[in-house]
């Protein structure tokens, strides 16, 4: 009697343990796509941002060197004003 008591005890242990085991592979299963989409989301925000940030940078840095060109070069700005003239006026006919 004893026997078959602790038989079904370890049964129904063995069967604790299985509910367990596939209760957390379920969820593992459905939590992992979601948690590794987000940090693949994440991860590409970071690299927009730093492409955003060395951008802005660069763009920073071209308009201080044309305004110091400007200032010293007027033949320069008279050039760089048709440049930009003639390229609207291509882009509109376009």
């Amino acid at each position: 009697m004893l026997e078959k008591i602790l038989k079904k005890s370890s049964d129904k242990l063995k069967d604790k343990r299985r509910c367990k085991k596939i209760i957390s592979l379920i969820l593992h299963i459905n939590f992992l796509p979601s948690e590794k989409s987000s940090r693949i989301n994440n991860s590409r925000l970071r690299k927009m941002q730093a492409r955003n940030d060395v951008l802005l940078k660069i763009v920073d840095e071209a308009e201080i060197v044309l305004a110091k060109r400007i200032e010293s070069d007027r033949a320069f700005y008279r050039e760089l004003l048709k440049n930009l003239i003639i390229q609207v006026i291509g882009i509109r006919k376009l």
